[in-house]
């Protein structure tokens, strides 16, 4: 049913590099397990970068018996059925694998009356703000299910932390996420462990909203990135694990202080990287009656700070 179009490590020349980097979706991804969403009748690109033989990768495919291998190249055409498509990249040599797992998305045309099976989305923008494509309506949205939420997209991140607070009583929820957000949150967790916490995660406290709950609580900033699946509200919550962030800076409070800590690190890491994909806002909260501090972090594609 799914096609893949092959080219050998011989045919591309590539030289042999750890670890195992992967480039899809115009990302270059070095984690174990990690993320791509698609719509129906998409085709996915997936490259296996710097590995030297022909029979050394092999891609394990959803409609397919057996592993495909000496290849590093695969297209891969996402069928007309949502859902979860894992595909499986090893390096038949190390050992090295990655787990990427694809969600095809049901299409925004899905979407009927502000609803979609009866998990309310509400309307977006047709008019991207100041034209960038950023702001386009998206093209679909992810279905999370109690089967699904748990599955990584990410190291340490999972699906379900990034559903919209609204009808936790639905079997069927949906939402947006960007891989690139996923990056930035990655190379974020990495930062806080080089500060000396164990980290296993992040806590999202918002990941994605859609308009009608945007709406619902009082927002009037119809182009949140938070609509656009790639912004993220998150604290560090580790020990003890009660809910708000820890004390980062180590000064025997917790307080907007230790939001900031996390703010400069991202920060300083943003003005290092030299992806653009991956730049975008940075904002530092501070507590209120209602919740802990907190840092918002984005991949809108241009920088912005707040807060600080």
């Amino acid at each position: 049913m799914f096609r893949s179009l092959l080219l050998s490590t011989a045919a591309l020349g590539l030289a042999h590099a750890e670890p195992l980097t992967v480039q899809v979706q115009d990302l270059t991804v070095t984690h174990d397990v990690f993320f791509a969403p698609m719509i129906p009748g998409e085709v996915l690109d997936v490259q296996v970068m710097g590995r030297p033989s022909e029979n050394e990768v092999s891609f394990k495919v959803p409609g397919e018996g057996d592993a495909l291998k000496g290849e590093v190249k695969l297209a891969w055409k996402a069928p007309d059925e949502p859902g979860h498509y894992p595909i499986e990249i090893r390096d038949e040599t190390s050992g090295d694998m990655m787990t990427l797992n694809v969600f095809v998305s049901h299409p925004m045309s899905a979407v009927m009356d502000g609803e979609l099976n009866g998990y309310r989305i509400g309307q977006y923008e047709k008019t991207p703000l100041r034209g960038l494509d950023a702001y386009l309506p998206p093209e679909g949205f992810i279905e999370v299910t109690d089967e699904t939420r748990d599955i990584k997209v990410s190291p340490h991140f999972t699906l379900g932390q990034f559903l919209c607070k609204q009808q936790p009583e639905a079997e069927k929820k949906y939402l947006i996420l960007r891989p690139e957000l996923l990056l930035k949150l990655e190379k974020a967790v990495g930062l806080i462990e080089e500060e000396g916490f164990d980290v296993s995660t992040l806590f999202v406290m918002s990941g994605y909203r859609t308009p009608w709950y945007n709406k619902a609580i009082g927002n009037t900033t119809v182009y949140s990135r938070h609509l656009y699946g790639d912004a993220a509200d998150v604290f560090v919550d580790i020990a003890p694990r009660n809910g708000v962030m820890d004390d980062l800076n180590r000064d025997g409070v917790v307080n907007k202080a230790d939001a900031n800590f996390l703010y400069d690190a991202v920060s300083r890491m943003a003005a290092k990287d030299p992806d653009i994909v991956l730049r975008g806002g940075i904002g530092s909260y501070a507590a209120n009656a209602r919740r802990g501090p907190f840092v918002h972090i984005d991949t809108r594609g241009t920088p912005a700070r707040w807060g600080r």
